[in-house]
């Protein structure tokens, strides 16, 4: 139909244009349970707020791939003070200072991270 159409079968919508998509199941009963908690409005205000309003946090943060890698290798180190404590009951100090100094990047890395995200809005 042409839009001059659409007005003139359906003269006293304020919304003349109908919007559809599928969903899976999963994301339908998905669907239902975030309507629900919204305060059980109806399901086509709902999509239409949310698509209107609503917005896609993608984030791509740098930060937490670096502290995943911190995370690994400190982990790495942690597992060798142990087999080497079980060993010979004893550890470096150099050992602990370099896993605290690790621990305390890591630390500083999400605080970052947190404040960044605090601000999204």
């Amino acid at each position: 139909m042409e839009e001059n159409e659409i007005e003139k079968a359906e003269p006293n919508r304020n919304r003349s244009r109908q919007v559809k998509f599928w969903v899976s199941k999963e994301e339908y009963e998905l669907l239902q349970k975030k309507r629900e908690a919204a305060g059980g409005v109806n399901q086509g205000a709902y999509i239409r707020k949310m698509v209107l309003d609503g917005y896609i946090v993608n984030l791509d943060i740098p930060e937490l791939k670096e502290i995943i890698r911190l995370l690994s290798i400190t982990s790495n180190n942690v597992n060798q003070m142990a087999r080497q404590l079980n060993r010979n009951n004893t550890i470096y100090p150099q050992e602990l200072t370099e896993v605290e100094a690790q621990l305390e990047q890591i630390y500083k890395l999400l605080r970052k991270v947190m404040r960044g995200i605090s601000k999204i809005k």
